[in-house]
């Protein structure tokens, strides 16, 4: 049998006599979800295959939340992989205050946010299967903060969908959505490109310079702008009717049946 449920249990402080406020609990839940998601993500880039139910729902303190995972198409059914994995990076972190596998700095970033209301205004907070629970404890996120504080940068390029940029206060700041590997990316570029961010804003760039990786992610989460670079639009380029009859002499002296025939048999 698969394994299928998550559950998530929070405990209000002493004071409010273990309620959860309402905020705690929706963030909670959002970031759980979140990192199931970007768990799913990286195992299968092309798209959601498993939505989550609540099959349990308690207020008595602690107040307590269970969710089955459920494939979306039954003959595809990744639960097993995608809750292991998840469950095994959480375990590592507990246990060993490292990973010893790939792991996006969203995914890490969504459990430390779990913990961080632990000793404020929430008293407990944990994650589990039915096997095994692992409490979200200011420790747990501390070792967190030191795996995201680890980087490593290297030259490169990225391509993705420019949506989003700040100028605020010479922030310069932009993000890219690309189509493999990270779900997104900021971008942090010098005052003479400012004009050219601008332009690429809603288009498919390429951007280039100085990417920084976490050290346990798989993809870059930061790039140093050095050039960035807008394509058309699909409405924007040439038709193959728009190509008809621009390079005439393309094929010298040659008719095109007798160029094309040239081709293929410099192939064969």
């Amino acid at each position: 049998m698969p394994n299928q449920k998550v559950i998530l249990t929070i405990e209000g402080p002493p004071e409010r006599d273990g309620h959860v406020r309402v905020a705690d609990f929706l963030r909670e839940i959002h970031l759980l979800i979140g990192a199931l998601k970007e768990t799913e993500r990286q195992i299968n880039p092309s798209g959601p295959s498993i939505f989550y139910e609540v099959i349990h729902l308690s207020h008595s303190s602690p107040a307590q939340i269970i969710f089955r995972a459920q494939p979306i198409v039954p003959q595809f059914d990744l639960r097993d992989e995608i809750l292991s994995n998840f469950f095994s990076v959480v375990r590592e972190i507990e246990t060993q205050g490292t990973v010893a596998r790939p792991v996006s700095q969203e995914i890490l970033s969504d459990l430390a946010g779990m913990a961080n209301p632990v000793g404020k205004t929430l008293r407990s907070v944990s994650i589990a299967t039915d096997s095994e629970t692992f409490p979200l404890t200011p420790k747990f996120q501390r070792m967190i903060g030191h795996l995201l504080a680890q980087e490593e940068t290297y030259p490169g390029a990225f391509r993705g969908m420019l949506e989003a940029i700040n100028l605020h206060k010479d922030a310069n700041i932009f993000r890219i959505y690309p189509d493999i590997g990270p779900s997104k990316m900021t971008c942090h570029f010098p005052s003479e490109l400012e004009s050219s961010a601008i332009k690429a804003i809603g288009h498919f760039v390429e951007v280039r310079g100085l990417l920084r990786y976490k050290k346990s992610a798989p993809y870059p989460h930061e790039i140093e702008v050095e050039n960035v670079e807008a394509f058309p639009d699909e409405a924007e380029l040439p038709s193959f009717s728009d190509l008809r009859g621009v390079a005439p002499e393309a094929t010298g002296k040659l008719s095109s049946e007798e160029f094309v025939r040239r081709l293929r048999n410099a192939t064969n």
